[in-house]
This record gives C-alpha cells, structure tokens and sequence, in this order.
C-alpha cells in the first residue's frame, strides 16, 4: 500500500486541512525518520495529498513549498542548496544530530572534493582509534591478531560491491597497509610480510623497494628487528637457547662448515664449525615461560643494540688453547655383550619389495604401468606420520673443529647440562670431531661424565658407500649403471664413493633389485605359499588403504615360510668365484640399506646390527678411520647404560618434516640446517665473515620461521601435502626402468654373476676375466 492509500478520503476537507495532513507527513519523514528530501519529491507528495481532496496544484512549485514549510517550521526544518544545476534543494531536521546530517550531506549533496574530505576525517579518526603493535615488537607479539579499524574494513568492503563486512587475507591485509599509511607507524602485516621477504631472499634492493612502495618496513628497521630478537633471546638464557627443556636429555651436533673464498687471484676454502641443538617440538619449552621479558624496556636505538652484539659475538669467539701429548687412539673399553649383527631382517624387506613391483609370475611389467615406487617410497607410504622436531642454531666459530674448540663446546655444555638439570647429553660429530670428543671424555672423565660422544650415522652411511665402492671399483659397476641409464659418467665415481648420498644410494638400491628381481625369477616365484601371494598381491593394489597395506607387509616381514625360501634361495646357485663375489655385494649392501632404512624409522637395534655387519668391511677399506674408530663406537653402544638406550630408542633420528619415513640422523640434520648456507649465496659470503652478522643469523632462524608461519596463516596459505619423491609416476617409470635396463645389459654382456652356465669371474661390462 503507498503512502496516499492511507490518507483519509473526505469531499469536506479544506485546503488547510489538506496541508496539515502533508506537514503531518513532512513530521514523519524529516523529523522522526531523520530522511533527507528534496523540494522536489515534497512537491510531489504535497499535488498528491491537495489534489485527492479536489484542489488545483498546477500552478504551485517548489518555492511555494519551501515557504510554506518555513512559516510551519521556522529554524527546525533546514535547506541545503547543491551546486549542482537543476538539482533543487535539500529538506533536513536542523535539531538532529550532526553526524547524520554531515553523513547524508556528503554522500548526496555535496562536491567530491569535499565527499573525500568528509570520508577521510572519518577513517582518520577510527584509524587513530586502534591498538597497534608496540616497536619494536616481540615475535610473539607478531604472532597475535592483529586489531584493524572497522571503518577502513568496511569501505573496502563496499567497495568491492559486497553488503557486509569482507574478511578475506587481501581485504585485512590491504587494511593493514592503509592503516600503516595513515598513522606513518609499521603494522604487524607490513613487518611480518617484510621479515619473510628478508628472510627468503636476504635482499636489501627487494626490501628497500617494497618500503619505498607503502608495502613494508624499511630495511634498517628489518636489521634492527634482527638486532633487537637477538638480544631478547641472550637475555632469555645466556648459555643455550631459551626453547631447551629443562630436565630432558639433550641432542647437540657440532660440525665442520666449509665455504668456498673465491678471488681475483684465485679461490681457496675457509672453514668453521657451528654448533646447534635438537629437539622435538612438544618438548619445546615457550618464549613466554622463558621469563618475564616483557618487562624489560624496549631498545629502539639500532647502534647501541649493534655495539653490545658486536662485542657479544667478539667473546662468544674467544676460545682458550688446549694441546694434550696423548695420541688419537681409542680409549680402553670393556668387551662388548653379544649383539646381533643379522641383515636378515633388511633382506627380506628388500626382496618384499622387489616381489611388490613385478608380477605374480615374478615378470617386471612395462615401465609405464608400474604403480609401486621405489624402495624409500614404498616405505613412506607404509609408515605413519612422524612427531616435528625442531633445530636451534647456537654458536659458530670461525675455525675448524680443532681440539680447542672442541674442548671450548664441551665446556660449555657443562655449563648448559647444569644450568638446565640435564641428566646427559649427547654429542654429535663426524669421525675427526668424534674422535676429539672421545679423547677429550678421556682426559677429563670426571668433567665430562654427561657428555655422550655418538657418531653420526650420515657420514657413517658416505663411508660405508666408499667401502661398497672401493671393493666393487674394478668390476665395472659404475660402467654398468652409466650403460643402464641410471646416472651420467661424469657423476658416477662421486656418487658411489659417497659424495653424492642421495645419488648414490639409488644407484645401489637399483642395482640391488635388478640382482635379486632375476635371482627370484629363477628361484623363488613358484613355491610362494598362497596366504603370501595374497599379502603380495595387497601390496601391489595401491587402492587398497594404507592400513590394510601396512599390515600386509608387517605379515610378510613375519612369514616363517618366506624366511626360509629367502634363506635358501642362494642354495641354487653355484658356489662359484663370480657368485661369491656378488654375494658379498648383496650382504654390504643389505648392511648399508638397514642402516639407512633403522634411521628412516628410528629402529635402534636394526641401527646398532647394521654396524656390527659392516665392520669387518670398513676395517678392511677404511682402516685408518672408521676401521680404526667404528668398532670403539660400536663397542661403546652395547655398554650404554638403561636410561640412554632407553632415549636412544626413540630420538636417535628425528623427522624435520613429520612426513612418513622422514626421519633423519641427528648429522644431516646440521647439514640440511646450519651448514646449508654457507653453500649457497645470495649474501652469504658476508655474513660469514662478520662475527656480528652471523651471531645474528644463527639466533634469528627460528624467529624469522615463526614469523614466516604467522605470515602464511595471515595469509590463509595452507601447506600442501607432498607425496614422497619416489611416489611420482614419472619418478616410478623412470626408476623400473632403469631396473630392467640393468637386468638387460648384463645378460647383453652375458655378466650375470648368478649365472650357473658361467661362473667365471669377470668384470659386469666386458666381461674381461679377473682375479679375487
């Protein structure tokens, strides 16, 4: 029903009349719904009230209704004339509050000029109005959520054309930067977005012109936030990182970090060693219950904060003399209990798999088809998802590990075991920095109780390749594996040797299956038993779930009969030189993959087996090193007392990423870390040989992450799920490729060492007779 409808219909009523019952409308619509009218459309409802009662109203205008309305309402009843032309003028309730009226003014009748002026004071005023981070701030308070001015937010939700409030990442983020803007004070967006582009990229150019462009922080004040974070975690705990349990046993690692130096005149290696802590991420101890810092002041001056790291950096650097006149040689030990040295475990592991990717007849099928992955991926998809852990950068010396600085971490880890009431603590090194650590132990028993020497498997597991190569060098292994495809020439040698680890345990791994895939064709498809062609065959549907998978394969790894097949499997074979040879092959190599395989699941005692196995082999190639040393560590582990095994059995490899079968050992977690820098560039070479610099970077790592995680959760950028690298078809194909390509390559070169028609022994390519 419209607005006339409702008004009275009398042949009685006067023209008086008839205008009382429009100024009862004007009441209605200017007074107490505070609308704003123009004399126009009151012009309107006035000919339509007047006419229905049979006046004229041809002849009246808009200026007659202007008078009219002044006589009735005198001052209450305002009109503002626009500037526009042929807009007539505005009716408003002069008694109504002011900001309605300055509101629908601005928004209807006023310049643009003036609309934003209007618009700004507002905004200026609700801007001004919030609560900003204090600077500079604290990581964990860039960690909060940031307060943003309601006004600001709905404008730029209006302006995209939605009718309520946006609060999508771009619409709070562009909130922010405006709010920056405005009040010339850096919000927590702009200094988490900056922060996380210093870190990735470390360029002042890429920093100076995000700032220059009202998008971040300047990059003096990304240095002084450095600074700044620096100083907030010495001041936290002076002798460790603050994040360090309390009560807990603790993982260190100390390392030698080489970088290159090159010059105009030529280039030359410089050295140090970093030390860092490790430690799972539910046993992180929280910043805030660290201490009250928070009632600290605030340091704002970036040269005096510079100065006191400086100097700080300059002590932590300092490190006392230490010469001894004993020889590196292992201390006495007790004998060692009986432990098992069996591979068996990894042999039947390893030729599960090899069943898993071919067929029920044991035949490989078409590269293209193959849905398995490779043996690490296999397992990842087997295994359950791994508990976080968490690296915190310490201390860098610029020198090699010699034994003064060994001493000097020692020391101080004596002082981090007291001050956090540790009841031990391990100490990770490779075989020159264990061999110190152990001497070290020696010479200072009583001081250095605490303090576990452990060798770090990563390297154990390069050395343990370089043994696998020196023996099989002359065999025309790497030749074999350059014919099949598997890795180029120019790579091979290093990545057998060891200095490739990745590179070089596919080429084993690889040339591992190719052997028993054609050792099981010939041996072992037809006694299968039925209940393991079913588990096999779950095994190879990869829609089957992943608990149906896993448990298939727990069963096979229990198979009484399959146990037996395996350990009878080489009883076919005849005992001859050629046989033999590559049967020692397949045992160091089962060794080495069970090591590898223990730290991908963190299996202690499959770890310590895989040692024992292997140490007659590194006696033999490496004598001088780990021949000497492997068997004192070894020895050293079965005398462990309860409560460190008890710890070893669950931390002794820890997961950076807590993806299945990720776990790494305590040594790559420094390489993958701290030592990585120093191998790439992007201004690296400059930190390295600034104290000041580096101090900086190493207790800033895990601040700039946090930072980085709050920024990407701002941002509602969720981390993707990644598949193992194995688990990708083109990685698949690629991989059973190459094992086939192997399988025909040695039957091409009639070099099959299983051969029972030819038993001499002769080198893999050209067949050329050969010696043991």
């Amino acid at each position: 029903m419209s607005e006339d409808d409702k008004l009275p219909h009398m042949h009685n009523v006067t023209l008086r009349e008839a205008q009382t019952i429009f100024f009862d409308n004007i009441r209605t619509v200017i007074f107490d719904e505070h609308e704003l009218r123009s004399l126009q459309s009151l012009l309107r409802d006035y000919s339509s009230i007047v006419s229905r009662y049979g006046f004229p109203t041809s002849g009246v205008k808009s200026s007659y209704i202007k008078d009219i309305l002044t006589r009735e309402f005198k001052d209450k009843i305002g009109f503002h004339s626009r500037p526009q032309r042929n807009q007539s003028d505005l009716v408003y309730d002069t008694s109504g509050s002011g900001s309605y009226v300055e509101a629908a003014i601005s928004s209807i009748g006023v310049s643009s000029e003036q609309l934003v002026q209007n618009v700004a004071a507002r905004l200026r005023d609700d801007v001004k109005s919030i609560k900003l981070v204090p600077w500079p701030p604290r990581v964990e308070e860039l960690e909060e959520e940031e307060e943003l001015p309601p006004l600001v937010l709905q404008l730029l939700s209006a302006l995209q054309g939605k009718h309520g409030v946006d609060l999508s990442p771009s619409t709070l983020s562009l909130t922010s930067l405006i709010t920056q803007y405005i009040i010339k004070r850096p919000t927590t967006t702009a200094i988490n977005a900056t922060v996380t582009l210093h870190g990735l990229t470390r360029s002042k150019e890429l920093v100076d012109s995000y700032y220059k462009l009202g998008m971040g922080i300047s990059y003096p004040n990304v240095l002084l936030l450095r600074d700044v974070w620096t100083m907030h975690d010495l001041e936290r705990c002076s002798v460790c990182p603050a994040e360090i349990a309390e009560g807990e046993p603790s993982i260190s690692i100390i390392d030698n970090d080489d970088f290159r130096n090159d010059t105009l005149t030529g280039g030359g290696t410089s050295h140090r060693c970093n030390w860092m802590f490790l430690q799972r991420e539910e046993r992180l101890v929280h910043k805030h219950e660290a201490n009250t810092q928070d009632e600290q002041p605030r340091i704002k001056h970036a040269k005096t904060v510079s100065d006191v790291l400086t100097e700080k950096a300059s002590e932590m650097q300092t490190v006392m003399p230490y010469r001894t006149v004993k020889r590196g040689e292992p201390p006495i030990r007790p004998k060692p209990t009986t432990v098992s040295s069996s591979t068996e475990p990894q042999r039947q592991r390893s030729i599960i798999h090899a069943l898993a990717r071919a067929d029920v007849n044991g035949d490989r099928p078409v590269a293209a088809e193959q849905n398995i992955p490779s043996y690490n991926g296999f397992h990842a998809g087997l295994n359950m998802w791994q508990d976080k852990s968490k690296a915190y950068f310490h201390t860098s010396y610029n020198q090699p590990p010699d034994k003064s600085v060994v001493k000097d971490v020692m020391d101080k880890l004596v002082t981090i075991i007291a001050t956090k009431h540790m009841p031990f603590a391990f100490l990770v090194g490779d075989h020159p920095v264990y061999v110190l650590i152990t001497l070290l132990k020696a010479e200072n028993p009583s001081k250095f109780s605490a303090i576990v020497p452990f060798l770090g498997p990563f390297h154990t597991q390069c050395v343990m390749m370089s043994a696998i190569y020196k023996r099989y060098k002359g065999s025309e292994l790497g030749e074999v594996l350059v014919a099949a495809g598997v890795i180029a020439d120019g790579s091979v040698d290093r990545a057998l040797k060891g200095k490739h680890y990745k590179r070089g345990l596919r080429c084993l791994r690889l040339m591992y299956e190719a052997l028993m895939c054609q050792l099981m064709k010939e041996n072992l498809g037809p006694d299968l038993a039925d209940e393991t062609r079913e588990n096999l065959d779950i095994l190879r549907d990869t829609s089957q779930s992943e608990e149906s998978r896993a448990d298939a394969h727990v069963a096979l790894e229990n198979d009484a009969d399959l146990k037996s097949l395996v350990t009878n499997m080489f009883t076919h074979v005849e005992a001859s030189d050629m046989a033999n040879y590559w049967r020692d092959f397949l045992s160091m190599t089962d060794a080495l993959m069970q090591n590898v395989h223990a730290v991908h699941i963190c299996n202690w005692d499959e770890y310590v087996s895989s040692l024992r196995a292997m140490l007659p082999w590194m006696v033999a190639y490496d004598n001088n090193r780990y021949g000497k040393w492997l068997p004192d560590f070894w020895a050293m582990l079965t005398a462990l007392p309860a409560d460190q095994v008890a710890f070893l059995r669950t931390d002794f490899t820890q997961s950076i990423t807590g993806n299945p079968y990720s776990n790494m050992a305590w040594d790559m977690w420094i390489e993958c870390t701290m030592n990585k820098g120093s191998k790439m560039k992007s201004g690296w070479l400059s930190i390295l040989q600034n104290e000041k610099q580096l101090l900086v970077h190493s207790r800033n790592v895990n601040n700039v992450a946090q930072i980085r995680a709050a920024h990407n959760a701002f941002a509602n950028r969720k981390k993707t799920k990644r598949k193992h690298t194995e688990c990708g078809p083109k990685r698949m194909r690629e991989d059973d490729q190459c094992v086939q390509d192997l399988v025909e390559c040695m039957h091409e070169f009639d070099t099959f060492p299983f051969d029972t028609a030819s038993t001499t022994l002769r080198t893999l390519q050209s067949a050329m007779m050969t010696w043991l």
